[in-house]
């Protein structure tokens, strides 16, 4: 019987006994994400989070996620965005700043013209993300998630769940990192099999009581290799290549050395 609570344990504790900063001022770093609710974000968060996630798409997460700060910029609000012509792109597009993907940004700008459509459709953006019902049931989050990939711009499956994970749904992406862990971790056949992954995640979370969100920022910053969060831990313990498996507590649990 796997101990998921023991192992999500061992991977917030080697990231503490690994980091230059006291246990108090990493676990504050993580506060913020163990209540993770959609109610508690208003629209011009909830379309930041959908502007920026098309640029995760066949890119290495790091290099976006330090260009969100200016994608969010560019990207301020929908009704803004919505009202963006060629003039607007090209100044993106030339932006030494910016991720300077033209289908995205493109994708950006369509968007933001369906949410402002959608937004005044249901009231606000945020009325029409409740209408689809995704935290009910298991089932309505796989039926929410066909709804935003159909309805969104450069939005597929792995994009939309990392969508609903960054809005309080109760999913996991899962990336790259997780994937890895979950694979080294046997709780998962292979690195693709993303559905299993997120059944898997849900079982961390009914074992913890601790939200998805925090599941997965946990998860996340046990492999990573750049310190985004400020956690001091500048590199990651399970990385890809040359994973520092004697500083890790989860290594009972691993199958990666045998």
């Amino acid at each position: 019987m796997t101990d998921y609570k023991g192992i999500f344990a061992a991977a917030l504790e080697t990231i503490i006994n690994n980091s230059t900063y006291p246990r108090e001022k990493v676990l504050g770093r993580f506060e913020s994400f163990k209540h993770f609710d959609f109610e508690s974000f208003d629209d011009k968060y909830l379309y930041q989070v959908l502007a920026y996630i098309p640029f995760f798409a066949g890119m290495k997460a790091m290099t976006v996620a330090r260009k969100i700060p200016t994608i969010k910029a560019n990207f301020p609000d929908y009704e803004t965005v919505s009202r963006y012509d060629e003039t607007d792109i090209n100044r993106m597009l030339n932006d030494p700043k910016m991720l300077r993907h033209p289908g995205k940004i493109h994708a950006g700008v369509s968007n933001a013209k369906t949410v402002a459509a959608l937004a005044k459709k249901h009231g606000t953006f945020k009325n029409y993300l409740r209408s689809l019902n995704f935290n009910r049931s298991q089932e309505d989050l796989e039926k929410a998630a066909k709804t935003l990939i159909n309805t969104f711009v450069y939005m597929g499956p792995a994009t939309a769940h990392h969508f609903l994970t960054d809005i309080g749904a109760k999913t996991i992406k899962p990336d790259r990192v997780i994937m890895r862990i979950l694979t080294r971790l046997k709780l998962v056949p292979n690195e693709n099999a993303l559905d299993e992954a997120r059944l898997v995640c849900n079982r961390f979370v009914e074992e913890t009581g601790y939200s998805h969100r925090y599941v997965d920022i946990v998860m996340v910053k046990l492999g990573h290799i750049e310190d985004d969060l400020d956690i001091g831990l500048p590199h990651g313990i399970c990385l890809e290549s040359a994973p520092h498996c004697s500083r890790c507590l989860v290594r009972k649990h691993c199958f990666y050395q045998r």
